[in-house]
């Protein structure tokens, strides 16, 4: 304690342990280390980390020291914490108009969750961080989703992956420009912390495709496709690509060249981001791929989306699912690598899905059409698996190159843990590395780990019009409300079986990682999950109930009872 307080007197902070403390500050609210939870002897206030205007929240009683006054005390608990490079529960007294630190203890920060939403935290930004969530630049009818980026990375990204989304915001053009199909700028959307696709763009593929984006919406945004009165299930025309036959396999190859030889040199040389477009750019061939094949699929043979994932799935005796080693749970840097077990899954013969068609249907088509066409769609997956193989191991590569970084960074004493590497945007640490970095590191760090912590919390719609982004809080409290008051969460149902269960997986996506935790789940439960995602690919499988669109799912089923329907789940 001693120590901690010489510390803290020696960077200028006023200390008193002889006096008696009347306010208690804790480094977090609610677990979240984006705010201080300050108490008195009758009142509690929250004081938003980090930005001094605007930044009180007073949850029980009435503080009677003046705002101005609480905002030195803001302030000193800031210093205390870059003091310290660690969160500290601060003993504070208050007396003759100044604040003295009586007592402190160290803590320490939690890790980078996977998703940390708080709806009973709101009030997690100031109304100028909401403010900068909308862009006069963008069009205010453009529809954004999160939803694509679901299973491959967190329901936040660390600011280090956030940094690389920033600088590339046009992702689509490389691979449609080839094509003379015009997208519209920008093809992202970074909102506090998290990636959101413009779906204008789906539409003008589409129509490049000859098609209707009514398979992506099945896919992402099932609550559009449930209002579609006759949802088309197209097959499109991806030969406007021009890509040449072995156009994925030499752009995976060249990513896994760029993987072998990565080191500190090649990851901040300026051509670098070329990479995570080029990953981007593969990722989209390979879902053109298994969209092409899967409604090709469902079109020869007449089966609806559910059926034609029976045929295809049950079937397939590779894929991922079956994998067993080194893996990322997310294609984040700032995740660590996982130990992959080969999930339990037997492979039925392809004879009697083929019987199980219509007469006519098979007289239609032949059992030797109909291999081909399954064949094609195995293909397809595990073309897909190979581009996350491909994508998993860059984000590895590129984590342990920036975790050497940190080690260098840590022993010349600009980062006390080499975990705090992620904090940094990539041209920072590029600026690190070159001693070209002009900001105040510590301060620097603290105030991503701050913001990005109340990032965590914010409950964000699934999909927003650009004229909605400052509106965002009132229209997930609108849904989540009006879900809680029914006890009706509207959803999406992939192989409905009628059940009440207290026994379910949930989460805002699954990833590869993931489907393990619905083996012994009687239903699985998601807020995104495509027909090619990993966990509609287990569910398929083994026939296990899956229910997508469930908005805000992981925040309002917990320790609920479940009753199950075809569009919808209710709390009992």
């Amino acid at each position: 304690m001693e120590e901690i307080l010489n510390s803290i007197s020696s960077a200028g902070i006023k200390t008193a342990p002889e006096k008696q403390a009347d306010i208690t500050a804790l480094p977090s609210y609610k677990g979240n280390f984006g705010f201080y939870h300050v108490k008195g002897e009758d009142w509690e206030t929250v004081i938003i980390k980090g930005v001094f205007k605007d930044n009180l929240r007073n949850i029980k009683g009435k503080c009677m020291i003046p705002d101005r006054k609480m905002n030195e005390l803001a302030q000193m608990l800031s210093d205390v914490e870059r003091c310290l490079r660690k969160p500290a529960s601060v003993q504070v007294c208050f007396d003759d108009d100044s604040f003295f630190v009586c007592a402190a203890e160290e803590g320490s920060y939690t890790k980078l969750a996977y998703d940390s939403r708080d709806f009973t935290i709101r009030f997690p930004l100031t109304p100028v961080e909401e403010s900068l969530g909308r862009s006069s630049s963008i069009s205010e009818k453009y529809l954004f989703a999160r939803s694509p980026f679901a299973s491959m990375f967190g329901e936040i990204l660390s600011p280090y992956a956030y940094s690389l989304f920033e600088a590339m915001p046009d992702v689509f053009s490389p691979l449609f420009m080839s094509a003379d199909i015009k997208t519209h700028s920008p093809s992202v959307k970074t909102i506090f912390g998290r990636v959101l696709m413009n779906s204008k763009n789906i539409e003008t593929i589409m129509s490049a495709f000859y098609t209707k984006p009514d398979f992506f919406y099945l896919n992402y945004l099932p609550s559009i496709y449930k209002s579609i009165k006759k949802p088309a299930m197209d097959v499109p025309k991806i030969s406007v690509l021009k890509l040449a036959e072995d156009e994925l396999k030499n752009t995976i190859d060249d990513i896994d060249r760029v993987t072998d030889s990565l080191d500190e040199a090649a990851l901040f040389n300026n051509e670098f981001l070329e990479v995570p477009m080029l990953g981007v750019m593969a990722w989209e061939i390979a879902v053109a791929g298994m969209w092409h094949a899967f409604t090709g699929f469902a079109k020869a043979t007449g089966l609806g989306h559910e059926d034609a994932m029976r045929h295809i799935y049950k079937t397939r005796k590779g894929g991922l699912l079956r994998y067993e080693g080194e893996i990322m749970p997310r294609l984040d840097p700032a995740f660590e690598p996982v130990r992959l077990e080969p999930v339990e899954l037997a492979a039925e013969d392809a004879d009697g899905f083929y019987g199980s068609l219509s007469s006519i249907k098979r007289l239609m088509l032949s059992k030797v059409k109909y291999t081909a066409l399954l064949e094609q769609t195995h293909k397809a997956l595990d073309d897909a698996d190979r581009v996350y193989l491909s994508l998993s191991g860059l984000a590895s590569k590129i984590r342990s190159v920036l975790l050497t970084t940190a080690d260098r960074l840590v022993e010349d004493r600009m980062l006390t843990d080499r975990n705090d590497i992620f904090l940094l945007e990539h041209k920072e640490i590029q600026n690190l590395i070159n001693d070209s970095f002009y900001g105040n590191i510590t301060f620097t760090l603290n105030f991503r780990r701050w913001q990005g912590s109340r990032f965590a919390s914010v409950c964000l719609p699934a999909y927003l019009y650009e004229k909605d982004v400052e509106n965002y809080k009132e229209i997930a409290e609108k849904q989540m409300s009006k879900s809680l008051n029914e006890k009706i969460i509207p959803c999406m149902a992939f192989f409905h079986k009628d059940t009440e269960t207290v026994n379910f997986a949930c989460r805002y996506g699954f990833s590869i990682a993931d489907v393990k935790e619905a083996v012994k789940a009687d239903i699985v439960v998601a807020e995104s999950a495509s027909v090619f995602s990993y966990i509609a690919q287990y569910c398929a499988t083994t026939d296990k109930p899956l229910y997508t669109g469930a908005r805000f799912s992981p925040l309002l089923l917990r320790d609920k009872k479940l009753k199950t329907g075809t569009d919808s789940l209710t709390i009992v």
